[in-house]
């Protein structure tokens, strides 16, 4: 049954993981927390994860380097906007380069980057705060489980 113990697409993984820049910074890690918990192919973990981990054997140590396309692409330009400063409160402490959230229409949260600002508008970037990075994911796979292939 050592083949049930291998990744594939519906595994339920429970695993830990760092997520780093190339330059050494640290921006997620779960070592000293809970595992993360997902199954291979719902999305929850970006494209070029899951391609990774697709036949990794469980209780693996591994690292992958994901280039931009594969992870969380790159800056688009329409994702930039400029919002009047109207829309904020007016006790909201606005600054550049700081990420604060943004409810859609749908109720959803997103992020958003202060990119610029003056006294009638702010620019904020909607783009990913990792878009067009490369980044690196370390892995520890603590178990794998898998539903009978019928």
């Amino acid at each position: 049954m050592e083949s049930n113990k291998i990744i594939r697409k519906g595994s339920e993984i429970e695993m830990h993981f760092r997520l780093s820049l190339q330059n050494g910074l640290v921006v997620e890690d779960t070592y000293d927390d809970e595992p993360f918990l997902f199954t291979l192919g719902d999305g929850s973990i970006v494209s070029g994860l899951e391609d990774s981990l697709d036949g990794v054997a469980e209780h693996a140590k591994e690292q992958f380097i994901l280039q931009p396309e594969q992870a969380y692409g790159f800056s688009d330009p329409r994702n930039i906007m400029p919002i009047p400063r109207s829309e904020f409160p007016d006790d909201m402490s606005l600054k550049k380069d700081v990420v604060i959230g943004f409810a859609t229409p749908s109720g959803e949260e997103v992020p958003g980057t202060i990119l610029e600002l003056d006294d009638s508008t702010v620019t904020v970037d909607f783009n990913h705060p990792l878009s067009g990075q490369s980044v690196i994911f370390d892995v520890e796979i603590i178990s794998v489980k898998n539903t009978p292939l019928n």
